[in-house]
């Protein structure tokens, strides 16, 4: 069984940003050089840059991705940052170095994870499906995809959405689930043709022709790869044609014209070399070998082999080990070297079946059933024979099937062809007999009995004529009533609706602020909050009625517990989260005895874990939260991506507080110095790989003022150009504050966000807390 590719090096979208390759790259380095212009405009020109250049050089693209970190990360700018990783982690899987790959793409996930970004999502997930693809996890990579689907449907991105049906369907049809394929093909293809994108229309194409390549159609494989080279490297697309090389050999191959599928892939082979693409190198010299074993050439092909199996297993790609063994398997069984055959096709077999490879399985029983017959092994031969044929008949009920479709569709379009022959013959035969009946007639006629007909037909005519007028007025007078009446329906459904709508909105504007009520009732009472904290301040201001960020406090064994929490979503949708969220911490203090911060997020975490079905839910919820314990000056903190900022008057040692803390960044601004701890990168709720959080511990001094806070206040857009407030722009402005009272800095805060947000609509809710002591 042959590698075959559907397109962008090896899984189509999975690799694939489709960019046009009428790209203005000069116009995007000058945006990129130009210092006057936006962070934004010079980033996205970093970013599209780099997107173009993975199709070409990955190389190139790896060395963009790297530079586009350093500046996203610079800046602060989670989004570029988020996408810069997913790039690098692409283009590092293609260059073959994967030692990092998972972390970095992981980190991606997180980012857009954080943000709360769909499409970021689906990107990140996609190059996970990938990863988790090269190495033997068909699960993990099929889950991947799967969730990457669902993402992509939410962030109204077509190209994204065309881009993972065509992932899925790439991935089923590798693993012989044919018709699921075509499912997904079609929908890709509905989807790009309202697209003017070459690159999807190439792709479509390319894959349905390894469609008919699968069901042995030559002819129409051969068309369509040749259709789609044309299209992609007429378009720029050079990095599809090493692909599409490999799958011309592929048809060629299954014709039996061994030398011209060899010639292909070594063109494959030499193009993917050039680029430096370890793994199309490798499916190239596995292609080849294969190709010198049907030849009847085994000494020949194992060189081939070896050499692929050695890429393999540099590359930990684990499918093309096991492809290899049953390679060098088939070459030990023509040398009638049966033990060495059997081992190596046994490993296979294993690999196979624990990752459900329909196709895998099959090969490796090809070379089993002899080999067990050459060693005069009869049970175990025909155990292997018996498993063969239930996974043929598997095999060949999906491509039956495929056939039959493609069958009945050819039928059905013949049958309307002759229909309509048969319709038009029909009516020519009809009008010849009418128009000899006609001149029958029109010769017995006497000019007498002519006349009385016409005078008859004129008097008749009128008759007719006067009746048809009357009946169509008749029918017009009732047509107008009959429309009179339903639009007085219509205005009096229309009226009732209105009404409706009317109450039930009352009735959810009422339910609506009466859940404010409740939820201002459980949130600690300002005077109380400043009566424990006297020093302090709380910033809250929802974005709705009602709120997904929410504070608590709570006397935990002597100190005092602090926390600002940002919930997944805002409005209605966010407050019940927070309700869950908020029950979950006040049960791991009050039930479970959690006494620190870190311990008292993981209680909390099981909790609202348990409480929420993430079945129901698009993203899983939970929430991001700054926990923070105060007994005297000791500090302790816990946090789930948000971070705790401490300004301490005047400058000191970096260093010795780089140590004290071994987590914080540590910074002199005016007149003090900053220290931010960091936060663990994961939420309190559903996560892939959850750790327990951290607890940090800092002893503060007299002055030093703590600051908690949701997202909401940085993300805010306003001021010049409607652009993004930022962290930089907020802890400047908390320094500048530092001369003032609590109340005065909380006050400022509040007029500072009005005065920044303008016109513009509050984007999220906003709470900030900021704790002197």
């Amino acid at each position: 069984m042959r590698a075959f590719f559907f397109s962008s090096f090896l899984l189509a979208a999975l690799l694939s940003w489709p960019v046009a390759a009428q790209l203005n790259q000069d116009s995007l380095l000058q945006n990129w050089k130009n210092e006057e212009a936006s962070r934004n405009e010079r980033l996205a020109a970093l970013h599209t840059l780099g997107k173009h250049w993975f199709f070409v050089s990955p190389d190139s693209a790896h060395a963009l991705s790297l530079l586009l970190y350093t500046e996203a990360n610079q800046y602060g700018m989670d989004w570029y940052l988020a996408e810069a990783l997913v790039l690098m982690g692409k283009s590092a899987l293609i260059l073959g170095k994967r030692d990092s790959v998972e972390a970095i793409l992981e980190e991606a996930y997180n980012l857009h994870y954080q943000a709360e970004s769909p499409a970021g999502l689906a990107n990140a997930l996609l190059g996970q499906g990938l990863f988790h693809l090269f190495q033997g996890l068909n699960q993990q990579a099929l889950d991947d995809l799967t969730m990457a689907l669902g993402y992509a449907k939410q962030g109204g991105d077509p190209e994204l959405l065309a881009e993972t049906y065509i992932s899925l369907g790439n991935y089923h049809a590798m693993h012989g689930d044919l018709l699921t394929s075509l499912g997904h093909y079609q929908q890709a293809y509905t989807i790009s043709s309202e697209l003017s994108n070459r690159w999807y229309e190439g792709a479509s194409v390319m894959s349905m022709g390894n469609l008919y390549y699968l069901l042995k159609n030559h002819d129409r494989a051969l068309q369509n790869f040749q259709r789609s080279l044309e299209i992609l490297s007429g378009a720029g697309f050079i990095g599809e044609v090493p692909s599409l090389m490999l799958n011309l050999g592929n048809v060629y191959a299954q014709q039996n014209e061994h030398q011209q599928a060899i010639f292909h892939y070594k063109e494959a082979q030499a193009l993917w070399l050039e680029m430096n693409i370890e793994g199309g190198q490798t499916s190239a010299l596995l292609n080849i070998g294969e190709t010198y074993l049907d030849w009847g050439k085994p000494q020949e092909a194992l060189n081939w082999i070896e050499e692929g199996m050695q890429l393999a297993r540099k590359q930990k790609r684990y499918w093309d080990i096991a492809w290899a063994k049953i390679l060098l398997a088939r070459g030990h069984l023509t040398q009638q070297e049966f033990e060495p055959a059997i081992a190596l096709a046994t490993e296979a077999l294993e690999y196979a079946q624990e990752q459900d490879e329909l196709n895998l399985m099959t090969d490796a029983t090809e070379v089993l059933y002899p080999a067990f017959q050459g060693t005069g092994n009869w049970q175990h031969a025909f155990e292997t024979l018996n498993l063969y044929y239930t996974l043929e008949d598997s095999i060949l009920n999906l491509t039956t099937h495929l056939q039959l479709l493609d069958l009945e569709y050819s039928m059905m379009a013949k049958m309307d062809s002759m229909r309509n022959a048969d319709s038009l013959k029909l009516k020519e035969v009809q009008l010849a007999v009418l128009d000899q009946r006609r001149r029958t007639q029109g010769t017995t006629l006497t000019g007498i009995l002519l006349l009385s007909l016409v005078f008859g037909a004129v008097v008749f005519q009128r008759f007719q004529v006067t009746r048809r007028q009357k009946s169509r007025l008749a029918e017009q007078k009732e047509m107008v009533d009959e429309t009179l009446l339903s639009l007085a329906d219509q205005k009096h459904l229309v009226d009732q609706a209105y009404q409706d709508l009317t109450h039930k909105n009352k009735e959810i504007l009422d339910s609506i602020t009466y859940a404010k009520r409740i939820q201002s009732a459980i949130l600690p009472p300002y005077q109380q909050f400043v009566k424990c904290l006297p020093k302090s301040f709380v910033f809250y201001q929802p974005k709705d009625i009602v709120a997904g960020d929410f504070y608590w406090t709570e006397c935990v064994d002597g100190q005092t517990m602090v926390a600002a929490a940002d919930c997944t979503g805002h409005g209605v949708p966010g407050a019940l989260v927070s309700m869950v969220c908020r029950n979950g911490l006040q049960r791991a203090v009050r039930e479970f005895g959690a006494t620190t911060p870190g311990k008292i997020l993981d209680q909390a975490r099981e909790l609202i874990v348990a409480d929420i079905d993430p079945s129901e839910l698009g993203i899983a919820d939970g929430m991001d939260i700054a926990l923070c314990g105060l007994r005297g000056r000791k500090l302790s903190y816990a946090g789930a991506y948000q971070p705790l900022w401490i300004l301490r008057p005047g400058i000191h040692d970096a260093v010795s507080l780089a140590q004290q803390i071994p987590s914080a960044t540590v910074m002199h601004l005016t007149d003090c110095t900053f220290i931010e701890v960091k936060a663990d990168r994961q939420p309190v709720g559903r996560f892939p790989k959850p750790q327990p959080f951290s607890t940090h511990h800092i002893e503060l001094l007299p002055g030093d003022t703590f600051y908690i806070f949701s997202d909401g206040y940085a993300d805010q857009f306003g001021g010049p150009g409607g652009r993004k407030f930022q962290k930089a722009k907020l802890r400047d402005l908390l320094v500048s504050l530092q001369p003032l009272t609590m109340s005065q800095q909380g006050d400022h805060l509040q007029e500072h966000f009005t005065q920044w947000m303008g016109e513009q609509e509050q984007l999220d809710d906003v709470c900030v807390i900021g704790i002197r002591v």
